[in-house]
């Protein structure tokens, strides 16, 4: 992972952490530091708990990230590491903007334009899906003992990226046609094909008990 991505990635967490800092500051001090019920505080306190959520999630995305590629036994291609970082580069992004739309509207006490968002976020993860799906199956396969034949590996990442493709342009309908209250669900059920779908595919690379 080059320090470019590395440095994005940073630069998002802090930064979602002080507006998580600074919007329940604000919000605590319009609403009267010290005058506030056990209630409302905890109300407060829980809103920018969610805020929070965001920087969290991206750290332990990126933490996750560094330790499998560490741990790999297999040095993956340059393709392959440029189209896992554009993916994490683009989620730090989005991942941004979404919390200061959310922290605005807490800030501001309303859910201005939250539909509206919602399937923004939807349809965008949608197409991003199907474009990181097409680029995977070209992606070169890694090297090091044990590798799988480049056949295999073009079959395998061929057939991950039809999935991704598939999903995304299913993620991008359902984002057009089905009511807001919907669109949570189908991106969770949509997170678990893709991740049954790439295990499947990447069991398959494994060599057979007797050929290692």
């Amino acid at each position: 992972m080059n320090g470019k991505t590395g440095l994005i990635v940073k630069a998002a967490i802090v930064e979602m952490t002080l507006v998580a800092l600074v919007a329940l500051l604000w919000k605590w001090r319009d609403a009267g530091l010290g005058s506030l019920d056990h209630g409302e505080t905890r109300r407060l306190v829980a809103q920018a708990v969610t805020l929070l959520v965001y920087p969290l999630w991206l750290a332990a995305g990126w933490g996750l990230a560094r330790k499998r590629l560490a741990s790999a036994r297999l040095t993956p291609s340059a393709e392959h590491l440029r189209w896992f970082e554009t993916g994490l580069m683009v989620a730090a992004l989005v991942l941004v903007a979404i919390q200061a739309w959310t922290a605005r509207n807490f800030i501001m006490d309303e859910t201005l334009g939250r539909g509206a968002m919602l399937r923004g976020i939807t349809v965008f993860v949608g197409v991003l899906t199907a474009v990181q799906g097409n680029f995977i199956a070209k992606v070169a396969p890694p090297t090091g003992v044990g590798a799988p034949e480049p056949g295999a590996w073009s079959r395998t990442m061929l057939k991950i990226g039809w999935g991704m493709a598939a999903i995304g342009l299913a993620i991008v309908a359902c984002a057009v046609s089905l009511p807001t209250r919907m669109l949570l669900p189908v991106m969770l059920v949509a997170v678990t094909a893709l991740m049954i779908n790439s295990l499947i595919q990447r069991r398959r690379l494994r060599p057979p008990l007797g050929n290692k």
